[in-house]
């Protein structure tokens, strides 16, 4: 096979399901110009078609694509979440790093942003406001490509930013009229106790109207915090990481828009309060306000007071929710399977508690498939293992955004950081203390510190080094040290920032508003 058809062949083989990166391997030498770099075959990040993020791959997986969900569901694109008062620096969290990242290979081996903003001394504030998918958020851009009136850049292939935002109440609708299309039998009654055998399995679900009881093989408790078969047929201990996080409360209101091209932007919004922090969250048809707060700090009467005069809104209902963090100490006990608020809830700093879901549905079909569909306690004390590990993982992220906040004007504030430490982010603190350190090593210590489960991907965390990355640099606390660099690393770091800036310029340019992209797909569907 020549050369070239072996690189054809490897590229179609790739595009099935990963991100592929060609380059020049000649390219040894730093480039002494920026169109000396544009001129060499210099790293193409090209992006497959089918690129996902967890919830559009367990869709996926039941055969729906986003043209069949979104429009139902009111949805929009999130590029991250938009944090805001945390620190003196307004920053981003991104949801797919990845898809803003360019390599290049060089003598410096493999050379991304990170260490190109590590070379060149780039303060906090300075990366903030370059990182490429801020500046898509600010100016309101849809992560799509509109029509294919659009021509493709180079370097963005594909831009992909596949997280959402949603209408819960709709897609709820729309997922249980797709349910009882598939056959089935929906219910509406209340469990009001439980028939067990010797072993203490349960054999049937009493309900309150239905004449006949419910039986199972398996029964997965989706009762939300009343959490009935765990908590008060089987009283399963509960597991409290309220020491770490400090929120117990929220309210919701939702608002219509008053200029939806302005106002729906494709990226949710944390804004610091005196007590907490405020969501913002726009769906297609309007916007949905909140505030998380501790009642430690505020009564409800006066958090909803500094909620309406926040976001001038005095008329809409306001919703309150005491919840509290934590997880089941098991999800799996006898024959019962936890899924959702019933197995636990973290406040919703980073949305994670859909991604409980999503885990818990994935992990038990995987395990399911694996073995037949033979449920057993076995199987469900594996499920329990890779639960907690995520939990672990985002409580310790979830830690992170308060430990590092440098705000200080109230007495949540000032208090919150005085909070235990989780163990597993001591050594993470500790090097972060120390400056920076290389992309590699970054990434090498969340893996060790961090481990995650996905059920697509075993020991894969959750939050990749680059979110961390982002969330430190955004709250000022990753700042960098002087080090020893060559010339030729600086100017080349240099311009590998100058490329993005470059191409994030002419992207501004073509790419739609995210609200008139959404308007035009949706009534095109």
């Amino acid at each position: 096979m020549s050369r070239n058809h072996f690189f054809e062949a490897l590229r179609q083989k790739l595009f099935e399901d990963e991100y592929v990166c060609f380059f020049d391997p000649k390219c040894t030498d730093a480039p002494k110009t920026l169109d000396d770099y544009l001129s060499r075959h210099h790293a193409r990040i090209v992006f497959s078609t089918i690129e996902t993020n967890l919830i559009d791959k367990f869709l996926d997986t039941m055969g729906y694509k986003q043209t069949d969900w979104m429009p139902h569901a009111n949805a929009t694109y999130k590029l991250g979440v938009m944090f805001n008062g945390w620190s003196d620096n307004q920053f981003l969290v991104d949801s797919e790093s990845s898809a803003f990242r360019i390599l290049d290979t060089t003598e410096y081996g493999s050379f991304g942003t990170h260490d190109a903003a590590i070379a060149t001394g780039m303060t906090a504030k300075e990366w903030s406001d370059w990182f490429p998918p801020y500046r898509m958020a600010i100016n309101n851009k849809s992560p799509k490509f509109g029509k294919e009136r659009f021509n493709y850049l180079e370097g963005f292939d594909q831009l992909h930013s596949n997280a959402v935002q949603w209408d819960n109440l709709a897609i709820i609708e729309w997922l249980k009229s797709e349910c009882i299309k598939l056959g089935v039998n929906h219910i509406v009654d209340n469990v009001v106790g439980a028939n067990l055998d010797e072993e203490e399995y349960i054999t049937e679900l009493i309900l309150e109207e239905q004449t006949e009881n419910i039986s199972g093989d398996l029964y997965i408790d989706c009762s939300g915090f009343h959490s009935i078969l765990f908590d008060v047929i089987y009283k399963c201990p509960w597991h409290s990481v309220q020491d770490f996080l400090p929120t117990n409360n929220a309210i919701a209101i939702r608002k219509k828009y008053t200029n939806p091209q302005k106002e729906c932007h494709p990226y949710t919004k944390s804004t610091a309060m005196n007590s907490g922090w405020m969501w913002t969250i726009p769906t297609y048809n309007d916007i949905t306000y909140g505030y998380v707060y501790s009642d430690k700090y505020i009564d409800k009467d006066d958090a909803e007071q500094e909620l309406r005069t926040k976001i001038n809104e005095w008329d809409a209902p306001a919703k309150h929710v005491p919840f509290k963090s934590g997880t089941r100490e098991t999800i799996a006990f006898k024959n019962v399977y936890g899924m959702g608020l019933s197995a636990g809830f973290l406040e919703p700093l980073e949305a994670t508690n859909l991604v409980f879901t999503v885990m818990a549905i994935g992990n038990l079909g995987k395990l399911l498939y694996e073995t037949g569909n033979m449920y057993n306690e076995n199987m469900g004390f594996h499920i329990s293992k890779m639960f907690s590990a995520s939990v672990d993982e985002i409580v310790n992220f979830i830690y992170m955004h308060y430990k590092m906040s440098t705000k200080d004007d109230t007495l949540f504030w000032k208090e919150v950081r005085e909070k235990p430490m989780p163990d597993k982010i001591v050594p993470m603190y500790n090097a972060i203390k120390d400056g920076p350190m290389s992309q590699q090593a970054f990434h090498d210590m969340i893996i060790k510190n961090m481990p995650g489960f996905r059920f697509t991907e075993p020991n894969a965390p959750i939050f990749a080094a680059g979110h961390w990355w982002q969330l430190l640099k955004g709250c000022g606390r990753y700042e960098n040290i002087k080090r020893s660099y060559s010339d030729d690393f600086i100017k080349y770091g240099k311009m590998v920032l100058d490329v993005h800036s470059n191409r994030m310029d002419n992207v501004l340019k073509v790419f739609p508003n995210h609200y008139d992209y959404l308007t035009e797909w949706y009534e095109s569907i």
